[in-house]
């Protein structure tokens, strides 16, 4: 029998994979509806913001807040003590707008990468978040960055140079796919019948 730790551990990679596979899905859909239906990128994230808003709004925000846990008042997500502590700190404020802004430009970036080079081209570029994580985290351990008096980011081990590697091959194989594919043709359909773009 496995023991909780075990279980939860479990529970959480199924997880993980089932958000990759809708992730996946959606990527596809986003692809679908730009190339084949002409919706602009910008549209597409615009619908896509205010349907997570929604969503998040009156359906998932509410749910937590009458599950049980161990946030403030014994629920699982005590949404208002966040507002609370949000209009009383200005630095959570500034966490938050600046956060909107991060991901207004990335979404806008990777549907822009979506539309142009295809859903597959994205989700391989994407990858490439985990090298600049790696990195990051190896800069702020060097730079002896703290918060709370707590050391940030991660040391040089004999392990990093395994990493080093996939790394190297991480990056050579998006450079290699990404050639292969700039010049190959698209293929498109639409209402009045299939046309063929080069890219």
């Amino acid at each position: 029998m496995l023991h909780a730790p075990s279980v939860h551990q479990a529970a959480g990679m199924g997880l993980i994979i089932v958000s990759q596979a809708v992730q996946a899905g959606q990527i596809c859909f986003e692809e679908f509806f730009m190339r084949n239906l002409d919706i602009q990128p910008v549209l597409v994230v615009g619908l896509e913001g205010v349907y997570g808003f929604l969503l998040q709004a009156f359906v998932v925000l509410p749910a937590v807040y009458f599950i049980p846990g161990e946030d403030v008042g014994g629920r699982l997500e005590n949404t208002l003590d966040s507002f609370h502590m949000i209009a009383s700190n200005g630095q959570i404020v500034a966490v938050i707008c600046c956060t909107m802004v991060v991901m207004l430009l990335y979404n806008l970036t990777g549907m822009t990468v979506t539309s142009h080079l295809g859903a597959l081209f994205r989700s391989i570029l994407e990858t490439m978040r985990t090298l600049f994580a790696w990195l990051v985290g190896l800069i702020m351990f060097y730079c002896d960055v703290r918060i709370s008096g707590n050391k940030l980011g991660e040391s040089w081990t004999n392990y990093s140079y395994l990493q080093a590697a996939g790394f190297v091959v991480l990056v050579v194989g998006t450079v290699v796919y990404g050639k292969a594919t700039s010049g190959m043709p698209r293929t498109c359909s639409t209402a009045s019948g299939p046309w063929r773009t080069t890219a």
